[in-house]
């Protein structure tokens, strides 16, 4: 019987083996698919976030010069429709452009929504005088119903009225607004539409925000939250805006002129009635005086919270190594802000010039009324109008004084910005200087380091050229993502500053809404003390610096004093206890959604550097350990020898032995390497020091990009400063005639009349405030 022959085995690859190659390489793509999408997604929410920041920034120019936001678009960065009342469509980037400002780059595929909720705060609609300074008409404050005898003025200050109508308005689906839980209202949102269409419905944008018969955007936050959702909003409340355009001060400054010039008509018919008239002409005065102080007070509070912003940017300048530009450029702006804001007191102590010369006349003809033992009509005559003033009356000589210490303040900042800009321009001279010789120096140092790796003969070339070409590229490369990192963190540094300082100051609010009594006595005795503290140093001779601080000490306890009194115009003019508790709450918001921002740039920031650093170490390693050897260097053609060998041992990682023909370079790489790259007893191995040959140069383009930047800030500081005095010279020329001294002793008269007030509160209001 035959045996059956079982049949040989195969030999080779089996299928097992295949599947395993296969599941490997699989993993392999699977790894480095996810670690691109990774860096595509960050990098994509960092451009979105740039787009949305450029966009509203040019809305914000938009609204500052025509007193409006523009409509939507019907059509992606189109021109804004105003002929319905949608309030949600495209971003209109071909209206900013045709009116002169830059919307910035891919900015059409941005959606956009504005309130045109309710008339008095359609955010987009053509300016109407909404908003006109307060009078005093029985017994109390409130806004002038009438309009000025010439045209109506349409300003800035219309816009905020619309900006103050709103922010007191509840939550109605019909208005655009977020769709939170609870929705809230918004002056204007933006919309990126990300880079996939999450929620599959072939709109790349998710949510609400696809729908155009919703009036609203997702919330700001919620992109994180939805695996169907990736756009990215950027929304603005109507508080935001006011403080944006700082509408509360801007708004004082008129009202503090309006009411100068409601005193004057006051005391024109103290004189011409009886001796009520003067009586209420001596309280009401004595009011308004209260209310320009409290415009001071919180203008100074203004210009404090400018020269803060100042110090913020030059902490992050100084932070950054001087590589933060729009930090460092934004120094000389907030600086121009804080100069200018001395206008601001300038003129408004003329307003309490008036408001305190007023007293004095109605106290003059009250007192002459009361002596004579007259009846109204004998007061009446007593007190008649006449183009002149009593004897030793010195009521316009002191407002023109007042007038010309306003001037000298504008022509002393007038200077100090000059100076200021004649200093950044000879900085400016010496860092292009500076520049040139340190580029010269860089190229110097990288062509030391070649010619060490070529042995230091010329001509030849090696074959680790292009290891030292891959070291100087990284480092290029990795110099403005450590620029953004230091950015980064300085912004989160401040971010938790304003979050910290919004917490204290809605705690400080509430506390003083809650024990307002007792706040009210310890602040009154607070003030006292402050007050002859102050009145002591100036008595004294004491420093000037010390005298400022002891006025700042006294100026914020007399405004915390009169809100907790409750001195002040109506609600929207100056804030209450309540508003300004509120006003800390939204801060505070904004504060904290600030931060988030700013700790997710940083978190990407420090993955973009983390990568980079770590390519150019590698690199910087390489470099050293294939100069240890072997490597070759050529020499020229029918040279002789025609190549050397270099090779260096006890280096780690290096050649155990060389032959007895070769160079050594190793030593001197290192050291013409570390000459480069690195400064101060560091090697700049991780990466190029800060100060190093290498950084050097980019270090100072960035310093110069500033010092251009806060040059031209200055000089537009001091021509708007010298065009608002010379304004203010010309008003108070007219304004503030001298009158001839009166023959007879039995009358009196006002400042000056009622249409001169008349002209200035116009010019004013028509200027968009005294600032």
């Amino acid at each position: 019987m035959r045996t059956k022959a079982w049949p040989s085995l195969q030999h080779g690859i089996g299928m097992i083996e295949v599947m395993l190659i296969i599941a490997v390489f699989s993993s392999l793509l699977l790894a480095g698919f996810l670690q691109w999408r990774v860096r595509s997604a960050e990098e994509a929410t960092r451009q979105e976030q740039t787009q949305l920041a450029q966009a509203e920034t040019a809305l914000i120019s938009y609204a500052t010069v025509n007193y409006r936001l523009p409509c939507p678009a019907a059509v992606p960065g189109g021109l804004e429709d105003c002929t319905t009342p949608a309030q949600k469509g495209w971003f209109p980037a071909q209206t900013l452009i045709v009116s002169g400002i830059d919307p910035g780059v891919s900015v059409k595929q941005l959606r956009y929504i504005v309130q045109r909720g309710g008339s008095d705060f359609d955010l987009a609609s053509v300016a109407s005088d909404a908003w006109r300074p307060v009078e005093y008409s029985g017994n109390s404050l409130a806004m002038r119903d009438t309009s000025y005898s010439s045209a109506p003025i349409r300003t800035l200050s219309d816009f905020c009225a619309r900006l103050a109508q709103g922010r007191s308005q509840t939550y109605n689906a019909g208005y655009a607004s977020v769709a939170s839980s609870p929705g809230r209202l918004v002056a204007f949102a933006l919309a990126h539409p990300g880079l996939e269409d999450k929620d599959g419905d072939g709109n790349l944008f998710d949510g609400v925000n696809a729908l155009n018969s919703t009036p609203a955007f997702e919330p700001a936050d919620r992109g994180s939250l939805l695996s169907s959702y990736d756009d990215v909003v950027s929304e603005r409340s109507f508080s935001s805006l006011a403080t944006a355009f700082n509408c509360d001060t801007l708004n004082n400054s008129i009202d503090s002129v309006a009411l100068a010039h409601d005193l004057v008509t006051v005391v024109r018919g103290m004189r011409d009635e009886n001796i009520d008239s003067a009586n209420t002409a001596v309280a009401w005065a004595a009011v308004s005086a209260v209310l320009a102080g409290v415009a001071i007070v919180q203008t100074g509070v203004g210009i404090a919270s400018n020269a803060g912003n100042a110090g913020v940017d030059a902490a992050i300048c100084a932070a950054t190594l001087g590589f933060a530009v729009n930090a460092c450029a934004a120094i000389g702006v907030h600086a121009g802000a804080a100069a200018i804001g001395g206008g601001v007191i300038g003129l408004n102590a003329v307003s309490i010039g008036g408001s305190i010369a007023a007293i004095v006349m109605a106290e003059k003809a009250k007192t002459k009324a009361m002596a004579s033992g007259s009846d109204a009509s004998t007061i009446s005559t007593l007190t008649s109008a006449v183009a002149c003033l009593p004897p030793g009356d010195t009521t316009t000589a002191s407002l023109t004084a007042q007038s010309t210490a306003a001037i000298d303040s504008f022509n002393a900042q007038i200077t100090q910005a000059t100076n200021t800009r004649t200093i950044a321009q000879i900085d400016l001279a010496a860092a292009r200087i500076e520049l040139a010789q340190a580029q010269v120096a860089r190229q110097n140092a990288i062509n030391q380091l070649v010619a060490a790796a070529r042995n230091n003969t010329a001509p030849a070339t090696s074959t680790i050229d292009g290891d030292i070409n891959m070291v100087v590229s990284l480092g290029d490369n990795l110099l403005p993502l450590q620029t953004d990192y230091a950015y980064a963190q300085a912004t989160v540094d401040a971010a938790q500053t304003k979050t910290i300082n919004a917490t204290a100051n809605l705690a400080k609010y509430q506390n003083m809404l809650d024990n307002r009594a007792a706040f009210t006595i310890s602040t009154q005795t607070a003030v006292d003390a402050a007050s002859v503290t102050l009145a002591n140093l100036r008595s004294s001779g004491a420093s000037q610096a010390d005298i400022d601080a002891a006025a700042k000490t006294y100026n914020l306890l007399f405004a915390d004093l009169l809100i907790l009194k409750n001195q002040g115009p109506p609600t929207g003019s100056t804030p209450t206890l309540a508003d300004l508790r509120d006003g800390a709450q939204v801060e505070l918001t904004d504060a904290t959604a600030a931060l988030s921002v700013a700790q997710a740039s940083l978190t990407i920031a420090d993955n973009n550097r983390t990568t980079s650093a770590n390519n150019y170490t590698s690199a910087y390693d390489n470099l050293l350990l294939k100069s240890a050897g072997n490597y070759t260097i050529f020499y020229p053609p029918l040279s002789s020898p025609s190549f050397v060998v270099s090779c260096t041992t006890g280096v780690a990682g290096g050649p155990l032995a060389c032959g007895t023909t070769t160079v050594s370079t190793y030593g001197d790489v290192r050291a013409k390497l570390i000459a480069l790259v690195g400064f101060g007893g560091d090697n700049g191995r991780s990466a190029p020091a800060a100060d190093s040959v290498f950084s050097k140069p980019e270090k100072i383009q960035r310093k110069i990009t500033a010092l251009e930047s806060e040059i031209t800030a200055y000089s537009n500081m001091i021509t708007d400063l010298q065009t608002r005095r010379d304004e203010l010279a010309a008003e108070t020329a007219t304004a503030l005639t001298p009158l001839p001294t009166c023959t007879t002793t039995t009358r009196n008269n006002s400042p000056f009349s009622p249409s001169f007030a008349q002209q200035i509160i116009e010019v004013v209001d028509r200027k968009g405030g005294s600032r």
